[in-house]
């Protein structure tokens, strides 16, 4: 159980890695920025919320940045959901992006290597497609695809 526990950091890590890299190398860094969960993203400033979601990537000329928080909506979020991750920890983090206008967001579950694709739709960021094979296309990046299966780290 031990070995099974110390793997899934890991595992995570790896994921956000793949995903960094795949993007990347897809996008103009000159117009395109992303961004790891090195950062703050400022949801609100009444009553002062932040978070760090695990993957960003922004059009460059829409980052705006106040007292070194991010408070411009990214295009898309990327999370890579952890065994402790609940329904209702997931709602919380959709309700806050939707509300500072993220347009796209990616919920990845190593457990089940799968991905749930939001959109923003009249104020909701709502689920489109539960991705399990074939490549995610992130709707303002025309021209990206990441495949899915790339996102796994090989079973050793």
């Amino acid at each position: 159980e031990s070995s099974a526990y110390a793997a899934r950091p890991l595992c995570h890590a790896e994921i956000l890695r793949r995903l960094n890299r795949l993007l990347d190398r897809q996008v103009d860094e000159a117009k395109v920025a992303v961004y790891d969960s090195n950062f703050g993203l400022l949801i609100s400033q009444e009553p002062l919320i932040c978070r760090s979601p695990d993957l960003a990537v922004y059009w460059t000329d829409q980052i705006q940045v106040l007292d070194g928080l991010f408070c411009s909506a990214p295009s898309l979020i990327a999370e890579v959901l952890s065994p402790s991750e609940t329904h209702s920890r997931e709602d919380e983090k959709l309700r806050d992006y939707a509300n500072l206008g993220v347009m796209e967001v990616w919920m990845i579950s190593p457990d089940t290597q799968t991905v749930a694709v939001y959109q923003l739709r009249n104020g909701q960021l709502e689920s489109i497609a539960l991705i399990t094979n074939g490549d995610l296309k992130p709707v303002r990046f025309p021209g990206v695809s990441i495949p899915v299966a790339a996102l796994w780290p090989a079973p050793r």
